[in-house]
Parts: structure tokens; sequence; C-alpha cells
């Protein structure tokens, strides 16, 4: 956070987000790119949980992947969804 404090300009750009809910539960995921002083710094997969309560959504939980730009190029969005890796 520290870091991210100092940067002049820091912002969060979502997109390939995909929601599902059944009017109680849902699950969001998306895309993310992470940006520092206009350039990217890195990028993954963010994925949301939530219930519906009082007529609210309010989050349970929030995973994501976390991918540095410096060492791994995000793929379009053509790409995406499409790529499997070996564990």
């Amino acid at each position: 956070m520290r870091t991210v404090c100092r940067m002049n300009s820091a912002e969060d750009k979502f997109d390939n987000i995909r929601i599902v809910e059944d009017g109680t539960v849902a699950s969001v995921s998306m895309d993310y790119s992470f940006w520092a002083n206009n350039k990217m710094t890195n990028w993954g997969g963010k994925y949301l949980t939530l219930i519906k309560r009082d007529g609210k959504w309010k989050i349970t939980s929030v995973i994501y992947s976390v991918e540095l730009a410096e060492y791994f190029e995000q793929p379009g969005l053509n790409e995406r969804g499409t790529i499997q890796y070996k564990i």
C-alpha cells in the first residue's frame, strides 16, 4: 500500500465481467488490470461471492490472482477464458 500511495495516479480497470445470481446469492468474475502512473503493473482475475440481505447485496468473499506485467503480458480479450495452464 505504501508504494501505491506514492504513485501520482493509480487505477483499477475491469473487463470481461460475468455475473451469475438467483436473487439471493451471486458470483461475479472479472479480469482486472492495475495501472500506476499510466503503466500497467499487474493483472489477473478477480472473483466475488455475494448474498442479498435486507434487500442489499453484501460481498462475502473476494479472491484474485496476480500476474506481474513486467514478466507476463496480459492476454488480449479474445484469448481470455481459453488459456489453459499445466499444474
